[in-house]
């Protein structure tokens, strides 16, 4: 149990890292931003 919850922690970080480093700077059709840490709630487990 102790392992889910760190991978569940570093998948966020990850995420959370991808869309301030990544994402924000990708504008597609100049006015859509992608969000990507809104997998992290998708990939959580039930």
């Amino acid at each position: 149990m102790p392992g889910l919850l760190i991978n569940n922690i570093v998948r966020f970080i990850l995420l959370i890292l991808m869309q301030v480093l990544v994402f924000n700077h990708l504008n597609l059709g100049g006015y859509l931003n992608p969000s990507v840490y809104v997998l992290f709630i998708l990939l959580l487990p039930n």
